[in-house]
């Protein structure tokens, strides 16, 4: 019942869990409140991947089907839904997408073409999409016999 969610941990006496029914708050009544709950954590999650290709985004996306057990069935809507909102270019033949400028405070690339055609204003800033090695003084290993 804990890992369904219908109760949690109140307390521990001695190392002992002691559990309460889980008050769990109203979720969307509409399908129109549904989808944009959904979308926005399909927002959320490119949001921190961006950019992806077309793959990587159908991937991502369809991972909120655990997040989201109850939706399930919304998920392939959702991503057709995301294909046609997000920002996309075509880069060497993949399609990639990212958050529009003003959605989430994403930026796109200089040069870019967006979902409607227009160029995406110049970037700012820098991002790394790829993790740094540091770089470290090599130092002479003693070697003992």
């Amino acid at each position: 019942m804990h890992y369904k969610g219908m109760v949690r941990v109140a307390r521990r006496e001695n190392g002992i869990r002691i559990y309460a029914p889980q008050a769990h708050g109203e979720g969307p009544g509409t399908a129109a409140e549904r989808r944009a709950h959904l979308d926005a954590l399909v927002d959320a999650v490119v949001g921190l991947y961006a950019p992806v290709p077309t793959a990587s985004l159908t991937f991502i996306i369809s991972r909120l089907r655990y997040a989201t057990p109850h939706w399930r069935r919304e998920i392939n809507a959702a991503i057709q839904r995301a294909k046609k909102r997000f920002a996309h270019a075509v880069v060497d033949g993949h399609t990639w997408y990212w958050p529009e400028a003003g959605a989430t405070g994403a930026t796109g690339a200089t040069g870019a073409t967006g979902a409607t055609g227009a160029l995406a204003a110049p970037v700012a800033l820098v991002a790394l999409v790829a993790p740094v090695a540091p770089v470290a003084p090599v130092r002479p290993v003693e070697w003992r016999a």
